[in-house]
């Protein structure tokens, strides 16, 4: 378990290429393989086969950091 808060560890990592996709989710943009949408859900497809879902007000700002 880690101490801090994911909003904590969210500021200390965006500047080395890690994003908040959800509300309990970052992600390396690096890993990122694909951006897919299904039936209005939004998720990212990892280089290590996970999947980590993306919000409805975190997908603009995923298309832009993706440059999409």
């Amino acid at each position: 378990r880690i101490a801090q808060s994911l909003s904590t560890l969210e500021e200390r990592l965006s500047a080395h290429g890690f994003l908040r996709v959800h509300r309990a989710e970052l992600i390396r943009l690096a890993a990122v393989k694909s951006l897919s949408t299904a039936d209005g859900i939004h998720e990212v497809n990892l280089s290590d086969g996970q999947v980590a879902k993306v919000s409805r007000r975190s997908v603009g700002a995923v298309k832009v950091a993706l440059g999409l």
